[in-house]
């Protein structure tokens, strides 16, 4: 593989991991049924093969840039361990050097008739849309290791030299300059602001330990028949599903400071967003990232306003679209690049920059899968996907991440929180708040007209 300069999200994300706050998700995906080792870890290596930046390091270039360079052992093999399986997660809170081993790491637990598969995969490699594109190509590979018929979606590796850019040419920057100026402008009142914390508490130091539990995480699944209403009562009140789901929380929020007796009602609440700039040229793109950040906030005070929440959500994703705020973040970490280390002094910046953190990965497996089944559920020759659980990251200041995604047709919620900062009882409050308040939403579908 050529070489790869880093891009600016994945400088950041390269210099945002520490001891204390590792910076990598997690899946984790349980199965009816075993795997056969060799054939899927032959899927594995081929699957690096189609995804480079899956079994590439980083080094740093002749003139003091960061790349990505070909691992010279490939992919990190697959682990094979064997059960009994549980819920635990057998994964280490070490953090991954992305100078001596490649960023996505793969444990297979087995017992007789159940497997457990878990990712772990430092954010700096590729976003959590993309570790499913890497985990559907797996599944394909193995298919067809076994004999099964499955096409593998065309990719175009070269692609990766245009990845997460603000413009692909300098004609594209110049003419992109006013309305990226007027974003910055937009944006520039958010930057200034002192977001509060989901719950009042010390930071880890950056060198101190890492979290306990591993990980810490709390999972909901709204049925296919909920769901199904969540989209109904969308339609109706004119919004979004990601709309609905983003007053929900920040209700939720609301609701639950109030049980906890936390903060002021002058308080910033902000709910960080991932928003993806995938272009429709970049479903040729292998595994990389193509997202960026926007903050949504209100004040505490407001959130208990349901029908106000809804409208300023459609307001501002609006606007999110208009002025193409999804770019301001890149923006600032190309000016913090200005100076040398700015990007990650601005890593050791603020200590809360989100409250909490909502990510929406839509179907973990496109409904155009050839492995689908009956069921909608995906399959391959001896085992059958049945849940998944993602455990998203948490930063200084932002202890809670809520992931949400769609398979077999149900809503998957996933909580995953600092159990430094946040007990089990203190999360699954919270998430039975939130799924009190999607609830209220669904009524919307069951109203008269």
């Amino acid at each position: 593989m050529p070489r790869l300069p880093l891009t600016l999200l994945e400088q950041y994300f390269l210099h945002d991991g520490r001891r204390a706050y590792p910076c990598w998700m997690l899946g984790r995906l349980s199965f009816r049924g075993n795997f056969q080792p060799g054939p899927l870890e032959r899927a594995w290596t081929e699957t690096a093969r189609r995804h480079p930046l899956l079994a590439s390091v980083v080094r740093r270039g002749r003139w003091g840039g960061l790349g990505w360079e070909a691992a010279p052992g490939g992919p990190a093999p697959i682990e094979w361990r064997t059960g009994p399986l549980g819920t635990d997660w057998p994964v280490t809170w070490a953090p991954m050097d992305l100078t001596r081993e490649p960023g996505v790491r793969v444990i297979v637990v087995e017992e007789a008739g159940a497997t457990v598969m878990f990712a772990q995969m430092h954010h700096a490699v590729f976003d959590g849309g993309a570790l499913f594109q890497v985990f559907h190509d797996l599944m394909l590979l193995y298919a067809r290791e076994l004999g099964r018929e499955a096409a593998l979606p065309a990719l175009r590796p070269e692609l990766l030299h245009t990845r997460c850019r603000l413009a692909s040419s300098w004609w594209e920057r110049l003419t992109g300059l006013p309305g990226h100026l007027l974003g910055l402008a937009v944006a520039f009142p958010l930057l200034r602001r002192t977001v509060a914390p989901f719950v009042p508490h010390q930071m880890a130091a950056e060198d101190g330990p890492p979290p306990p539990g591993l990980p810490a995480v709390v999972t909901h699944r709204f049925s296919p028949a909920e769901f199904k209403q969540i989209r109904t009562a969308a339609k109706r009140l004119g919004a979004g599903v990601n709309e609905l789901l983003m007053r929900d929380v920040f209700a939720a929020v609301g609701v639950w400071r109030t049980t906890q007796g936390t903060g002021t009602p002058l308080d910033w609440i902000r709910l960080g967003v991932p928003v993806s700039l995938r272009r429709p040229a970049d479903q040729l793109l292998p595994a990389a990232n193509v997202f960026s950040l926007v903050g949504i906030d209100r004040r505490a005070k407001s959130l208990a306003n349901r029908d106000r929440l809804l409208r300023r959500a459609g307001e501002d994703m609006a606007q999110v679209k208009k002025y193409r705020l999804g770019h301001i973040f890149l923006l600032l970490l190309g000016l913090q690049r200005l100076r040398p280390g700015g990007i990650r002094r601005y890593t050791r910046g603020p200590a809360c920059r989100a409250t909490l953190v909502l990510t929406n990965m839509g179907p973990f497996v496109s409904p155009r899968s050839p492995l689908l089944d009956a069921d909608q559920r995906l399959a391959v020759p001896g085992a059958v996907l049945e849940d998944i659980v993602i455990g998203g990251m948490f930063r200084p200041g932002t202890c809670v991440t809520l992931a949400v995604g769609i398979y077999a047709g149900q809503l998957h919620a996933d909580l995953h929180y600092d159990a430094r900062f946040l007990t089990k009882v203190q999360a699954e409050d919270f998430m039975q708040k939130f799924e009190n308040q999607v609830r209220l939403s669904m009524q919307a579908a069951r109203a008269p007209g």
